[in-house]
């Protein structure tokens, strides 16, 4: 059952043509004008009254459903903005994550252009180093000919 419909309820239940039925509503009259000591209505008139606080009823159940619909629905906009404002206020605008992955962007490219060039200097020195090895395995091998001959 939705919060409208037992909002709706409640009202429904406290309105006197819900709680009285036209027989009850004619002893409680009855009872009121008998402690009053005074005459009591007729059937007719009793009846007449019952009509129009049906009628009272009626019109405040329909005003009472109307503004509780009102209530309800402003209170889920209301919600609902409270809810896209959290949503907004915790999360980063397409600008903010563009600006930022070109950001990594640039760092990594530092980084790559730094890693790059220390590779390129390893490779010069790995290069140097292969050079004289080949040297050095060069002239043991002129080295160990001399001495064979």
């Amino acid at each position: 059952m939705s919060a409208e419909q037992l909002l709706l309820r409640h009202v429904r239940e406290n309105l006197v043509t819900h709680n009285h039925t036209l027989e009850e509503f004619s002893q409680v009259v009855a009872q009121h004008h008998r402690s009053k000591h005074e005459s009591e209505p007729d059937e007719a008139t009793v009846k007449d009254w019952y009509t129009k606080y049906e009628q009272q009823d009626e019109a405040a159940l329909q005003l009472s459903e109307q503004r509780i619909e009102n209530f309800l629905n402003e209170t889920r906009e209301a919600q609902l903005l409270e809810l896209e404002k959290t949503q907004l206020a915790e999360s980063f605008s397409l600008e903010d994550v563009v600006n930022k992955l070109y950001h990594v962007d640039q760092l990594l490219d530092k980084r790559l252009a730094y890693m790059n060039e220390s590779i390129k200097g390893n490779i010069t020195e790995l290069q140097k180093f292969n050079e004289l090895l080949e040297l050095a395995n060069s002239t043991k091998t002129h080295d160990n000919e001399d001495i064979r001959s």
